[in-house]
């Protein structure tokens, strides 16, 4: 037969050959289960000596998969070596089938947005000291979680307390563990960032928070049920009789609670942009029967993966006024 394929094009169709068939191609075809094969063994670790005195210390290289499987970039189908961008092939042949010295992970690859904030930052200033701060050191290698509907036990503090001890600053402010359980520390110290007012239950039989998961299973109702169901009037917010009725569905369930109301921020770039020297000293702006975090007051919904439930599509709580102090709650505007 004869070929008719141009002359020119054969050096080009004989790259693409080698290409599609050459092992290094064919092996950049793994998955995460590849990698877990190895750093799923908890005992896996590498050592390392330092500089100064050859003292050999350990790096710890396990990922407990049930906890990765949890996280927001497995969520997202984020595979290792897309952080890990540096491991071009795996060959097996090896001890190590990868380089041993990876490169540290560039999170502003995909957080572009974040790092603009979090230049402008107080955390950016000790940067520049020698103090090392980045990513890790607030959100963890391998298990950034959901926390939008996550309470102020669970957000920013705890990582913010690895660090700092408010007890021994903060004179200004008065009753200090009520707001370091309540308020989020972002709060204050990103004052770009929107703020909202979250309400979880809590059950004070168990002496346990209900997540949206437990709310909805004791009320017999699905993700879609809950708003048509709790919001009577359909215009997209829960008035303040309308809460009160669910207080009661849940007392016909057997069910007594209370309700914890915190003061967090909307996880948005700007959360990274924390200052110290502009961090708000006004207790006006929460301490005000038209504080402006109450049009924003939201009942968190929790899923079992952190995320928040979507009640009613499109009639979700979150980011619906739910009252306001000081006016007319009935209905309150949606």
């Amino acid at each position: 037969m004869k070929n008719n394929t141009p002359p020119f094009l054969h050096p080009f169709l004989l790259l693409a050959f080698f290409c599609f068939f050459s092992p290094v191609a064919a092996s950049l075809a793994f998955d995460n289960a590849q990698c877990l094969d190895c750093h799923g063994d908890q005992g896996l670790t590498r050592s390392g000596a330092e500089d100064i005195n050859q003292s050999y210390i350990s790096f710890q290289l396990h990922v407990d998969a049930e906890k990765f499987n949890r996280s927001v970039h497995h969520a997202n189908e984020i595979a290792c070596v897309d952080c890990h961008a540096d491991i071009g092939e795996l060959n097996f042949d090896q001890e190590v089938p990868h380089p041993q010295r990876l490169a540290p992970v560039d999170c502003t690859t995909c957080h572009a947005e974040q790092a603009r904030a979090f230049i402008s930052s107080s955390h950016m200033q000790a940067r520049r000291k020698g103090i090392v701060m980045n990513c890790y050191a607030c959100h963890d290698y391998h298990y950034v979680r959901h926390m939008e509907s996550a309470s102020v036990a669970e957000r920013g503090n705890p990582f913010c307390f690895r660090c700092h001890n408010p007890y021994q600053s903060h004179g200004w402010l008065p009753q200090k563990g009520a707001h370091f359980a309540l308020v989020e520390c972002s709060v204050c110290h990103a004052p770009q960032a929107r703020r909202h007012i979250n309400l979880s239950f809590y059950d004070l039989v168990s002496n346990k928070a209900l997540s949206g998961d437990d709310l909805l299973e004791i009320l017999g109702l699905g993700e879609e049920e809950f708003m048509p169901r709790v919001d009577r009037n359909q215009d997209h917010a829960i008035s303040s009789a309308e809460f009160d009725d669910l207080i009661l569905m849940l007392r016909q369930k057997t069910v007594h609670t209370i309700v914890h109301a915190e003061l967090i921020v909307e996880l948005e770039p700007a959360v990274h942009s924390i200052s110290k020297e502009e961090a708000v000293r006004d207790c006006g702006q929460c301490h005000a029967p038209d504080s402006p975090f109450f049009s924003a007051v939201t009942i968190a919904l929790s899923k079992s993966n952190g995320l928040r439930c979507r009640p009613g599509g499109p009639r979700r709580l979150s980011h619906q006024p739910l009252f306001r102090p000081g006016r007319d709650p009935h209905p309150a505007a949606g």
